[in-house]
């Protein structure tokens, strides 16, 4: 296999080599013709993975792996996390009633906006959201004890702001709500009664 050097505005990692719909680069920065760790791009210069001589694919890093949109998405749905721990947090801390039930419905609004964007996230992240778009519809905030409001606050500090979203923080979601007097199966028990 023959390469010829990268041109143009590439990093000078490497040698090229254009096979069909994709290219070849032999990364030879760190340890130049001996490299053994080629990149596989597609004629748009969108990476699709990097490869050892052996054939084993390498991980990628997430700027190489995302497009543009992807980073964007990834980004609103982190602005939206943060702003619904906010108003739980806000939600938590407030003694008026109006403030309660402005703030209670700020965070509901943004958990189902969340719930539009699941697809960006992990499916268990998108089954917590889910969730807590169950349990939080139709409930009163404004008379909401506080300890009842510190769980919705907590929800978020251990569960939602989390980089992944796994099992182990599903279970301690359904615990929080459990122990706030939440009904996590307010949704099933619905269906099952014709509600």
């Amino acid at each position: 296999m023959s390469y010829r050097q990268s041109e143009g505005t590439g990093s000078g990692q490497g040698e090229s080599r254009n096979v069909g719909p994709v290219i070849v680069r032999k990364l030879t920065e760190s340890q130049g013709s001996r490299s053994e760790v080629y990149e596989v791009a597609e004629q748009t210069g969108r990476v699709k993975s990097r490869r050892t001589a052996s054939g084993r694919a390498g991980e990628l890093s997430a700027p190489e792996e995302l497009s543009n949109l992807e980073i964007a998405a990834n980004e609103h749905v982190r602005r939206l996390v943060r702003r619904a721990a906010e108003a739980a947090q806000a939600l938590y801390e407030t003694d008026d009633v109006r403030d309660a039930a402005l703030l209670g419905s700020t965070l509901h609004a943004t958990i189902s906006e969340l719930w539009q964007h699941r697809q960006v996230r992990e499916l268990d992240w998108a089954e917590a959201v889910n969730l807590l778009q169950i349990v939080f519809a139709g409930e009163d905030f404004e008379t909401l004890s506080a300890p009842r409001r510190r769980v919705i606050s907590r929800i978020f500090e251990e569960g939602l702001l989390t980089r992944t979203v796994a099992r182990a923080e599903m279970a301690r979601i359904l615990q929080l709500l459990t122990e706030g007097g939440f009904d996590p199966w307010k949704g099933t028990s619905e269906i099952e009664t014709g509600e």
